[in-house]
């Protein structure tokens, strides 16, 4: 299976590639062109501009939709965004953290291996500009650790 957030036409292609793999759509948004981000403030409407850049994006997330096997979408307010024709397909399914079972643990901690140790004909080792680690390194809670992820594609 191949999960896919499709906004940017991330997915137009999947299908052509592997035609035979299911496809779930990460449905987080459908945009309505005539309302919702849109309109809520009349004295201060969209851009014409705005507005066709939105249904340029639709038109990309239809098609992923519609090549999908199916969709999933994290609240309701998403869900009902979407074409009535997706929504028949698009399950709810809240994508936050279940707080009751996942917690911070005070006494974690994470030891990370020199960065020789982790690498093999698998795992090839980072490019030389990237910075080495040659000791063990252990964190805790009382360390701020700070990452970032980045959706290649979104602008």
């Amino acid at each position: 299976m191949i999960c896919v957030h499709p906004y940017w036409g991330e997915a137009l292609f999947i299908q052509l590639i592997w035609p035979e793999v299911p496809i779930l759509a990460y449905a987080e948004w459908y945009a309505d062109l005539n309302g919702g981000i849109w309109d809520f403030d009349p004295e201060l409407p969209a851009p014409m501009d705005r507005r066709c850049l939105a249904q340029a994006g639709n038109a990309a997330t239809a098609i992923s939709y519609a090549e999908a096997t199916s969709l999933q979408t994290p609240t309701r307010f998403q869900w009902e965004s979407l074409p009535p024709a997706f929504r028949e397909r698009a399950d709810i399914l809240y994508d936050g953290i279940r707080t009751e079972e996942f917690r911070p643990d005070p006494a974690a901690v994470l030891t990370l291996e020199p960065d020789g140790k982790r690498f093999s004909g698998e795992n090839p080792p980072p490019p030389n500009w990237f910075p080495r680690r040659r000791e063990a390194l252990t964190l805790t809670r009382a360390d701020t650790v700070v990452t970032f992820i980045n959706r290649v594609l979104e602008p």
